[in-house]
């Protein structure tokens, strides 16, 4: 039941926030929330674990079932927020746990929904998600538009989140955004230039 973002847009109590990378983006929020342990599925991308690991929380890893919803236990529901995510814009499934986390605790939430820009409900019409003000909606341009990076924020117009800091710096030039992804698609036709940009991918994971 989660919202669409022009739904989010519509309603007077959110404000929007642009930022140059998600990561910088989610490192502010943690950073902002002041917590010391985060719930996190352990299916994640890496730029998302380095703004977790640049922010020395206690990782609270949690399991994904078959259709991708978390399967959360008694250490996540205990972390002190609660990250998840819509992969590729299927929507999570209500289990006994979540709605423990949503009905009986008041602790923040950061859903990534870079899978899922356009997805969603035209309304909101989850009353324990639509009831918090500490909730927070990331979601990733470069996965929809022909950019390098970028990222936007929705929230609560209540919730304070401090000034952004560039802990990974990102790109703002669009047409250089373009040129780079022409790039890599022409490198990504051929194999060797598909082997030079998985070899590239593993030693920036690794760094």
């Amino acid at each position: 039941d989660l919202p669409r973002i022009n739904s989010l847009l519509r309603n007077p109590s959110y404000t929007l926030d642009f930022e140059n990378s998600a990561t910088n983006l989610i490192t502010n929020i943690i950073i902002s929330l002041r917590i010391k342990s985060i719930a996190i599925p352990a299916f994640l991308c890496e730029e998302i674990l380095i703004a977790v690991k640049i922010c020395k929380l206690k990782i609270n890893y949690y399991d994904l079932d078959d259709e991708l919803n978390p399967i959360l236990k008694k250490i996540h529901l205990e972390s002190d927020c609660l990250f998840m995510c819509d992969y590729f814009g299927y929507p999570i499934k209500i289990s006994s746990q979540i709605e423990f986390f949503l009905s009986e605790t008041n602790k923040p939430i950061i859903m990534d929904r870079s899978h899922s820009l356009f997805a969603g409900f035209e309304s909101d019409i989850n009353k324990n998600l639509s009831s918090r003000s500490n909730i927070f909606y990331v979601f990733s341009l470069r996965k929809f538009l022909p950019t390098i990076n970028g990222a936007i924020l929705i929230k609560n117009k209540n919730e304070k989140i401090s000034k952004f800091k560039k802990f990974i710096p990102g790109s703002k030039n669009l047409i250089k955004s373009v040129l780079y992804i022409f790039v890599k698609a022409l490198l990504a036709n051929n194999y060797f230039g598909g082997k030079f940009l998985a070899q590239r991918q593993i030693k920036k994971i690794y760094k």
